[in-house]
């Protein structure tokens, strides 16, 4: 009806963190680990699936990937998308305090595995 014929690219995915994504928005730390964990899938789980499986909302997903984090997940949240994606915890800790703005880039967090001792026990048992 209009005469105008344009061929349709299809979508690019960008997962590296800081490129302008497909709606203008810079991608995020966490949604660069998001992204690349749902690209590196045989069969690609939905944006739905990965945000059931983390326990937060699609939406809230979708703020995370493509604004960043305003202020820091819960620990939990945190922990499972570590588990979801196969990402180190140290990683993901990283890339929510840097979406976040806690960290500069390049920056990272060592996580050191200790023991709990009596009195950590204690205070988290209270």
């Amino acid at each position: 009806m209009f005469g105008v014929s344009e061929k349709v690219e299809p979508r690019k995915k960008c997962c590296q963190p800081g490129h302008m994504g497909e709606k203008g928005w810079t991608v995020s730390q966490l949604g660069a680990i998001v992204q690349t964990h749902i690209d590196s899938q045989p069969y690609p789980p939905t944006p739905r699936q990965v945000a059931r499986a983390i326990g937060i909302t699609q939406t809230a997903l979708t703020n995370w990937t493509a604004h960043g984090v305003t202020r820091l997940p819960t620990i939990e949240n945190l922990q499972a998308l570590a588990r979801v994606t196969g990402t180190p915890y140290p990683e993901i800790l990283t890339a929510a305090l840097q979406d976040a703005g806690y960290l500069t880039e390049g920056a990272i967090v060592v996580v050191e595995q200790t023991q709990p001792t009596p009195a950590t026990q204690k205070n988290h048992a209270a």
